[in-house]
């Protein structure tokens, strides 16, 4: 995913659950439809707001810890000969 996409993405699936949640609660508590919908409406963007924030400090945290491990374990000349040239696997099989 790009930068950006991913807060957007957990802000859609709060709103429209939030949406979700609240017309099949209306519906159950038999409220008139109007309401139902305008309930609906506020609990989405209310959580569309939420979700995009939570999904902000997720993609914030995701990348500081992927740039954490890039640190601490670089890659590059740097590496033990053994890995640089590997060999093939011992698959057990004698040798003909």
């Amino acid at each position: 995913m790009t930068g950006g996409t991913l807060p957007k993405v957990v802000s859609a699936c709060c709103g429209l659950s939030a949406f979700a949640v609240a017309v099949v609660a209306g519906l159950a508590a038999d409220n008139a439809g109007d309401v139902i919908l305008l309930r609906a409406l506020v609990g989405m963007v209310a959580c569309q707001v939420v979700g995009l924030v939570v999904g902000m400090i997720i993609e914030r945290v995701v990348i500081e810890s992927v740039e954490s491990y890039k640190q601490s374990k670089p890659v590059g000349p740097s590496q033990p000969a053994e890995l640089s040239s590997p060999t093939p696997p011992n698959t057990g099989a004698a040798a003909s």
